[in-house]
């Protein structure tokens, strides 16, 4: 009873502040993907928290979740920040528009991470 009074006490505080609570994200292989845009059905993607991304990682332009269809268009801030085993990222298939601060930060062994026309915007130590 106490953890659903909590909830609802921090569900409360984010709609006043004009926020939302919490933000949707779903996990598909070794990567993770928040909703930025429920309307436009947008999502930024990141390494999964609980799986280690090492080697080639290609991040695909639309992923599908209960059924609806979402368009990758950044990358997260921090989003595969520690990924020492993570080698190259092809971001070629999506449309993202925004590589988030430290987005590749702490990727020791990265050596090449193909973007695509449509970035305008790449953040401090991304």
């Amino acid at each position: 009873m106490k953890r659903n009074v909590t909830k609802l006490i921090i569900a409360a505080l984010g709609l006043i502040m004009g926020q939302a609570a919490w933000a949707q994200t779903f996990t598909q292989g070794a990567l993770s993907y928040t909703v930025t845009d429920a309307d436009a059905k947008t999502v930024s993607v990141a390494k999964a928290s609980t799986e280690l991304t090492t080697g080639d990682v290609v991040v695909p332009a639309t992923v599908t979740e209960d059924g609806v269809t979402y368009t990758v268009t950044s990358i997260a801030a921090n989003g595969f920040n520690g990924a020492g085993n993570l080698t190259t990222v092809d971001l070629t298939a999506t449309q993202i528009t925004t590589v988030s601060d430290r987005a590749f930060y702490s990727c020791g062994n990265l050596t090449e991470v193909k973007l695509p026309s449509t970035v305008t915007s790449i953040g401090n130590e991304a």
